[in-house]
């Protein structure tokens, strides 16, 4: 029998190894969950491209969108003009597609975290012009929702806030996108951090997240394509 990969290693952690690890070894179980949170009914799933010296290049922004259909085109040449070239995403941490019977397409983006610091993050745009600008499509989609904007978005849940900047602006284009929230639960690290052994433990920084950014998890628009699901690492 083959070794595995991490066969040997010791106490492998992390919500980019637990995602590899299920899209590799348990992706019925995977598609089945996320389908059930969706509404979906199946997902093929991307393949991320191939860097420079055995490396791998993850899909940002909206690389996804590529050879895409006129509608999609249309939206990635529009993203030029609309987010600061200067600036990269943060790439999602992996990229499926829905095609319907009618031939029409939806996108379902992945963020997976296993441990709640994963919730925070700032916006790491230095020069003003990118700040200024950031600043103001984030508000417009904090508008869009029908909350006030505040520093929260750009300073303490930055990542999330550009995430649903994201389904905003797809949407706006007829573009369908779905943003799917992975949070494993039971991870182990070295270094202390919290790591969720389940939902329930989820539930307080996620409640956070939303009250500090005026949000509610069952809110209208776009938080309607919003969906989290909660992942044991023994499968359960």
């Amino acid at each position: 029998m083959a070794e595995l990969p991490f066969d040997g290693v010791d106490r492998p952690y992390g919500s980019a190894w637990h995602l590899l690890r299920f899209l590799g070894y348990h992706r019925e179980l995977l598609n089945d969950r996320v389908c059930a949170a969706t509404g979906i009914s199946a997902i093929k799933w991307l393949d991320f491209g191939f860097a420079r010296e055995n490396g791998d290049s993850g899909l940002s922004g909206m690389d996804f969108l590529r050879g895409g259909n006129s509608r999609e085109e249309k939206a990635l040449e529009a993203w030029k003009g609309f987010w600061p070239r200067s600036v990269t995403l943060h790439p999602w941490d992996a990229v499926g597609k829905v095609l319907a019977f009618d031939g029409s397409t939806e996108w379902i983006l992945v963020e997976a975290r296993a441990h709640v610091q994963e919730l925070h993050s700032s916006c790491g745009a230095v020069s003003p012009g990118s700040l200024e600008r950031i600043s103001g499509v984030v508000s417009r989609t904090a508008v869009s929702l029908g909350v006030e904007f505040s520093e929260s978005w750009m300073s303490e849940y930055y990542q999330y806030a550009s995430r649903l900047v994201v389904l905003d602006f797809l949407e706006t284009r007829g573009v369908m996108a779905r943003l799917v929230c992975i949070c494993f639960c039971g991870d182990r690290r070295p270094d202390g951090l919290f790591c969720p052994s389940s939902e329930r433990e989820w539930r307080p920084a996620l409640q956070r997240m939303y009250s500090r950014l005026g949000l509610s998890e069952s809110g209208n628009g776009i938080m309607k394509r919003v969906h989290h699901v909660f992942l044991g690492l023994d499968s359960r």
